[in-house]
């Protein structure tokens, strides 16, 4: 099993950072996310570290030695051996993180955040690792509601015409959101956040503009673009959280089974 982990603070690729106010502290206060650490014993890491050295060493050539046969001394003297405790990390924690992962029986719902607590030669290595899982969702009283929003004197329309299927839906949508609860963790929201900030600087950046320059041509600071994707972020991830609820509630499987459940929305 292959685990990709995210860093402690998941920033856009180009380097340009929107910190966020309201990120919390401590995030063993909330439910979801959860949070535990994962103890690795040095032999386990160091037997990685030779494995990984030996592995370098199949390709190294010194002179005076053919290829192969340089010392294991020699070769960790020529190597960076961050990058080997790097290649060592991607093997131990995955196996430490499943380990503890099935022993809790969690189900992640995006990418584990690891957070090295210690990692000093010599001594045990210890993550942070936190968790997101699939979020909670209540439909509460969703069916009544929509029934009420989408009856035909409800729906406003120019000239007072049929409302049309795009108003229908815009109108469900709407009725949805206002409706539904969705316990969204904020490490979740930072992280739908991150990536469309991410997706923005590279849009940005392939015209020819810096952030700086988009945002004054915009007239928002950094705080007014990121309480603005904050707001986008907690919708779409609570429509689609909302949609796939809807999609189980109704036994709907198959590649189609969101689209049934907007034409479930709209069918009120």
């Amino acid at each position: 099993m292959s685990v990709a982990f995210l860093s402690e603070h998941t920033v856009p690729r180009s380097g340009f950072v929107i910190k966020s106010p309201n990120m919390p502290e401590n995030n063993q206060t909330q439910s979801n996310p959860i949070v535990f650490t994962v103890a690795i014993p040095w032999s386990e890491v160091a037997l990685e570290y030779q494995k990984q050295l030996k592995a370098i060493a199949a390709e190294v050539e010194l002179p005076g030695f053919r290829k192969g046969m340089v010392p294991l001394n020699l070769v960790e003297e020529k190597s960076d051996k961050k990058k080997i405790y790097g290649q060592v990390i991607e093997v131990v924690l995955p196996k430490a993180y499943k380990k503890e992962a099935e022993l809790r029986k969690l189900a992640p719902f995006i990418q584990p955040r690891v957070k090295p607590i210690q990692s000093r030669e010599n001594q045990d290595w210890q993550f942070e690792i936190t968790v997101i899982t699939k979020p909670e969702v209540q439909l509460q009283d969703l069916e009544e509601k929509l029934k009420s929003a989408l009856a035909p004197s409800e729906i406003i329309t120019p000239d007072k015409k049929e409302p049309t299927k795009e108003e229908k839906l815009k109108t469900a949508f709407d009725t949805l959101l206002n409706t539904v609860k969705v316990d969204l963790p904020q490490v979740l929201v930072e992280e739908e956040v991150n990536l469309r900030l991410s997706q923005l600087v590279d849009q940005v950046q392939s015209i020819g503009m810096t952030m700086d320059q988009y945002l004054s041509a915009k007239q928002l600071t950094p705080e007014k673009l990121r309480d603005s994707y904050q707001k986008t972020a907690r919708e779409m991830l609570t429509l689609n959280l909302a949609l796939d609820k809807i999609a189980e509630k109704n036994q709907y499987a198959g590649k189609d089974r969101t689209a049934r459940a907007v034409d479930w929305l709209v069918s009120h």
